[in-house]
């Protein structure tokens, strides 16, 4: 009779550590998607080229999942149009758009000066704007 109730005892306990895992990495992974959920609202994602493609479809998603999201793009006009889309489709007010013309430095050292002044972080650079012409293309003069 005792080795029966050893056996039990020490399946019981077995039985028991399992269930103990088991339910301590559900809570694990419970806490891991709370975390991300809530890291994400907090992160400051930047954009080049958002407004048309690959680079729009990316706002879009980095947008439904919380995220505050800038969209540098070349024509301010386009680039807001797609913004207001993005808001309605994610309903995230956290979507910002400013003109960005990679292929003038002068637009870029605009564009980082008044960024700088706006946010005091950039957590996620996502370069996707981008496009050769050819072998030779001219670009703006340095200022």
């Amino acid at each position: 009779m005792e080795l029966i109730a050893y056996g039990l005892e020490a399946w019981f306990n077995r039985r028991f550590r399992l269930v103990h895992i088991i339910s301590c990495l559900y809570v694990f992974v419970l806490i891991c998607l709370y975390l991300y959920v809530f890291i994400i609202m907090f992160i400051f994602i930047f954009i080049t080229g958002g407004n048309t493609g690959i680079g729009r479809a990316t706002a879009t998603e980095l947008a439904k999942r919380g995220g505050r999201i800038f969209i540098g793009c070349r024509d301010k006009k386009k680039g807001d149009a797609v913004v207001i889309r993005i808001r309605q489709k994610s309903k995230n007010p956290e979507v910002f758009c400013q003109r960005l013309d990679l292929a003038s430095l002068s637009s870029i050292k605009d564009f980082a000066e008044d960024f700088n002044r706006q946010e005091p972080t950039l957590h996620i650079l996502i370069n996707n704007a981008g496009k050769l012409r050819g072998i030779f293309f001219q670009c703006a003069p340095f200022i």
